[in-house]
């Protein structure tokens, strides 16, 4: 098998893992903001003033978080080996040498 196939092998279940958990944790911490503006907004009778402010909120939380996923994915594809005995500066000095 080429190089391109085993990198494939290689990227392809890591990517999928990091799509899935970006949405799910973009998905839990908006709806999180949101029931919690709405209870706060009902219970302080101050509608939509923190369903609003929490939403707003919401989105650098999320950004944060997609940041990690992503950079935990990234440590995750450079120390993981496609094929026994190499590493992945091995992969990329080959993907250098295979542009010339």
């Amino acid at each position: 098998m080429n190089n391109k196939g085993q990198r494939k092998s290689v990227f392809t279940p890591v990517l999928l893992r990091v799509a899935f958990l970006v949405g799910i944790l973009t998905l839990v911490i908006i709806f999180a903001s949101l029931l919690l503006g709405l209870w706060l907004d009902r219970i302080l009778d101050s509608r939509p003033l923190f369903t609003i402010l929490l939403l707003v909120l919401s989105m650098p939380v999320s950004w944060v978080g997609v940041f990690k996923v992503v950079n935990r994915a990234k440590k995750q594809l450079e120390t993981t080996p496609s094929q026994p005995g190499s590493t992945s500066n091995h992969i990329r000095e080959e993907a250098y040498r295979d542009e010339d």
